[in-house]
């Protein structure tokens, strides 16, 4: 017989039981972080319809590239002129000359996903906005959403991609005070502009504002973003390698982002910017980048459902061969992460074999749960690290490296991880080796750029948990749970006592079923009149 854990009806000021809420914790959640709940992790592509030689005309190449949103440049109802249907977004100029039209108003409105105040704003040199243009700001981002609904987010993008763009810390912190925007973005360029160094040191910047929040105070983070850096200067330029372009994602996912965009989807009328996506002009000549930042999506799209239900804690560099730390990025040591299962991380050559005596920079993450309830997706659950091979060239096969991960669970019970894995977006037990006491082992391979999603995990724990309960609209319990390994048809009972202590052949059994699929189960119970605290208790054979 195994028993979950109890918890008690008396005792659920936490649960936001009342008048629709959508989350079930007491602390509110940040309104463009409910908006990447509601929409999914996104994966955005910039696209030029009446701005460019040629328009991309085949819905399916674009949908074949797992984009999750066409985001249009300043061309008004240019998805509406291509007749195609799917989440959009788009960029309203400065001037307000390109206004949503009446189709993007009443075709598909629902599917709008996200709009962007001009561009770049911060280009004046100090690292701030000025007053003038932070009040036209803040009163486009409150005109939007009066107009358009809540369901989407409303921002503007900042440039950081030399030192007089930059934004500084004071300066993020202002504009989101006097604005209230629903996200942070900004654009960088590695390969074009910046080193991967200055590229990191920004997306900490802006990890630590989406953190801290409108107010500051970290009570209710909002999303961060940024462009991806998926165009050349000319058709005959060199593209991105595989790993660069894996790494732009999954480092993004380790710093706890969870909004990108590619720059550029296809050719605009710029005579310096050109796709690394496609050949010529228009959409008919994919190149081979195509295909790998198609893989890339459908990758972090298979962890999709997890990071959005995940909040950064930490975020760490071991820095490669000859490589130092980036600004405002600490070391990685023993206790990253506010706790000390991890105790070392050594790149080695092969499983079992020697140091590595040259690698690139491994990049960790630390995640935590950023809701209570997570009954929708129980393995956002827990505490959660993401290791990133930070190899930017070559092929992601070819930059593959292996990695000793050593660990110490003290009494914490852990004895293994579960992995989200990106091929298939199901869930795996990884057992570790055992050394001694709570101490075990990893060897685990990344490929080039790419990272994967880890939690802490106890393989001989009791596989039941309660998820918070609720009351329904006539005033009935609602208790649900899982049985975590996601098996249907065991058998399950739910108990109850008014007295935690009693011995548990006394209490009640109030349901006896089976689980259903995934390895959910939910029953109702109508309260009894004379209670006020009632303890449920979840028994398997």
């Amino acid at each position: 017989m195994r028993l979950s854990q109890t918890f008690s009806i008396g005792a659920l000021c936490a649960l936001s039981l009342w008048g629709g809420a959508t989350d079930a914790s007491c602390a509110s959640l940040g309104y463009g972080r409910q908006v990447i709940l509601n929409r999914g992790l996104q994966i955005q592509s910039l696209a030029f319809i009446t701005s460019t030689p040629a328009p991309p005309t085949n819905y399916s190449v674009w949908a074949s590239a797992n984009f999750t949103t066409f985001n249009s440049w300043n061309d008004a109802n240019s998805e509406k002129t291509l007749g195609w249907t799917m989440p959009w977004s788009r960029w309203i100029k400065t001037d307000g000359s390109n206004p949503l039209t009446n189709n993007e108003k009443t075709q598909h409105p629902n599917d709008l996903v996200s709009l962007q105040y001009g561009d770049e704003l911060n280009q004046h040199g100090t690292g701030t906005i000025d007053a003038a243009t932070l009040s036209t700001m803040a009163t486009n981002y409150a005109t939007w959403h009066t107009q358009f609904g809540s369901n989407f987010l409303a921002y503007s993008n900042f440039g950081a991609n030399n030192a007089s763009k930059s934004m500084t810390a004071a300066g993020l912190a202002s504009y989101m005070r006097a604005t209230n925007p629903d996200m942070l973005m900004f654009d960088a360029y590695p390969r074009q502009y910046v080193t991967l160094s200055t590229w990191y040191a920004e997306m900490q910047k802006y990890r630590i504002a989406g953190l801290a929040g409108i107010d500051g105070t970290g009570q209710q983070p909002i999303p961060y973003a940024q462009y991806l850096d998926l165009y050349r200067t000319s058709y005959t330029a060199s593209l991105p390698d595989e790993s660069f372009v894996r790494l732009q994602e999954f480092a993004s996912w380790a710093f706890g982002y969870t909004f990108v965009t590619a720059f550029v989807y296809n050719k605009p009328n710029n005579p310096t910017v050109y796709p690394a996506l496609f050949a010529s002009d228009g959409d008919n000549q994919p190149t081979v980048i195509f295909n790998e930042v198609a893989e890339a999506n459908r990758q972090s799209l298979n962890l999709g459902p997890a990071l959005i239900r995940l909040t950064s804690t930490d975020l760490r560099m071991i820095p490669g061969t000859g490589h130092s730390l980036p600004t405002g990025i600490s070391a990685w040591a023993q206790g990253a992460g506010n706790n000390s299962y991890i105790t070392s991380i050594t790149p080695i050559t092969t499983p079992g074999g020697n140091n590595s005596t040259s690698y690139g920079d491994v990049l960790i993450g630390y995640l935590e749960p950023l809701l209570t309830n997570n009954s929708a997706y129980p393995f956002a659950d827990g505490t959660h690290f993401m290791i990133v091979n930070g190899a930017s060239t070559g092929t992601a096969a070819g930059q593959s490296q292996w990695y000793h991960i050593t660990f110490d669970f003290g009494t914490s019970g852990f004895d293994s991880l579960q992995l989200l894995s990106r091929d298939t977006g199901q869930i795996e037990l990884i057992p570790l080796t055992h050394l001694t006491g709570s101490q075990y082992f990893l060897d685990w391979n990344l490929e080039g750029g790419t990272g994967d999603l880890f939690r802490f995990w106890n393989a001989h724990a009791s596989p039941t948990a309660f998820y918070p309960p609720y009351l329904d609209t006539s005033g009935n319990l609602v208790v649900s749970g899982t049985n975590v390994t996601g098996t249907a048809g065991d058998t399950y009972s739910v108990l109850s006592s008014t007295n935690l202590d009693a011995p548990l052949t006394t209490w009640t059994t109030n349901t006896t079923g089976l689980f259903g699929a995934g390895g959910h189960f939910t029953n109702t119970i109508a309260p009894g009149a004379s209670d006020t605290r009632r303890f449920f208790i979840l028994k398997t054979p």
